[in-house]
């Protein structure tokens, strides 16, 4: 990725070329093994990543997920050059890759220069197939956990599998886009529960959700700092089997983040780098950013709420604590 002002083709020629010939040697290589291994180290000492990977790890224990992305010390002590050009050669092939410009700039022009650029490339064979790892099984979640660190505050976590597939397509972004409204319904910042359990300390403003979607997989995880991480989880938990009682699950309470949400979707378009980073995200689906917004004007409180009971399942949840390393269990 590059951002700038003049020279707009010549950048592109040279990112292309960045991205298809790679240069590797056994003294970069092991530049970068100090460098990463540095950083696993450090995310080691962290005990939010350290939970983080925790929770997954509960919730998809056969699946990749439950590996840290990064590798260990001694796994990336075992990489080579040739095993860098191997995996390459695997899989960035251009059938893999979307290049996404976005800026005041010839259209045409651009073309020519990327047709040009690939026609001095040598061929290349095809890309070896992927593999995409779903799971959606909630028998094998691992329902509780305990992690100790040198911490003050305790943590609270408590992650959600999802059992249903979220597409790259309409109907997809659809259900993604409703049950993310449905959290905020529940937990936003703007509503009483949320509100409720800061004035009586159930939570601090540590406390944030999200709701992660990849092919094969989807979870949404709560979390916090907590003086009592059992009385926080427990809440959470208390909110979500309630959740159709809730006051604030209401049309109009939906209508209102309905339109904050389309406000920022819209005060995002101010920012190219905003644009290129989503238009490429979805790339590989059949939409994109600009069908955010016709969907996100048209939810239903129905569909919403009938996201949310897909959602909640108790088969899928897991609860983790992380407490200081001198502290005795609640």
């Amino acid at each position: 990725m590059f951002s700038t002002t003049r020279n707009v083709m010549h950048n592109v020629e040279i990112l292309l070329d960045f991205v298809q010939d790679p240069y590797f040697t056994d003294a970069t290589v092991a530049k970068e093994q100090g460098i990463i291994g540095q950083e696993i180290q450090m995310y080691d000492d962290d005990p939010g990543w350290r939970a983080y990977t925790s929770v997954l790890a509960n919730l998809y224990p056969n699946h990749p997920l439950s590996q840290d992305i990064a590798g260990t010390v001694a796994s990336i002590s075992e990489i080579t050059p040739d095993i860098l050009r191997a995996m390459h050669a695997a899989f960035y092939h251009p059938t893999n890759m979307v290049l996404t410009v976005v800026g005041n700039f010839d259209a045409d022009e651009l073309i020519r220069v990327v047709a040009d650029n690939q026609a001095g490339k040598a061929e290349v064979v095809a890309p070896q197939d992927r593999i995409t790892h779903s799971d959606y099984d909630l028998s094998v979640v691992q329902p509780y956990s305990v992690k100790r660190m040198d911490i003050v505050r305790p943590k609270g976590y408590v992650g959600l599998k999802g059992a249903t597939s979220i597409g790259e397509d309409a109907a997809g972004l659809r259900l993604e886009l409703a049950t993310r409204l449905f959290l905020e319904l529940i937990f936003g910042d703007s509503g009483h529960t949320y509100a409720d359990w800061y004035d009586t300390g159930v939570i601090d403003d540590t406390f944030g959700y999200e709701f992660t979607v990849g092919r094969g997989y989807n979870f949404a995880l709560f979390s916090g700092d907590a003086t009592d991480p059992n009385r926080m989880t427990n809440a959470i938990m208390q909110a979500l089997h309630g959740f159709e009682d809730n006051p604030d699950v209401n049309a109009d309470r939906l209508a209102r983040l309905v339109k904050a949400s389309l406000g920022k979707y819209f005060a995002s378009l101010n920012s190219l780098e905003t644009i290129a980073n989503q238009l490429a995200s979805r790339a590989f689906g059949t939409t994109n950013m600009f069908d955010y917004p016709a969907i996100m004007a048209d939810m239903r409180l129905d569909e919403v709420v009938a996201a949310g009971r897909q959602l909640v399942n108790d088969d899928g949840v897991t609860i983790l604590h992380m407490l200081p390393a001198t502290e005795e269990e609640a």
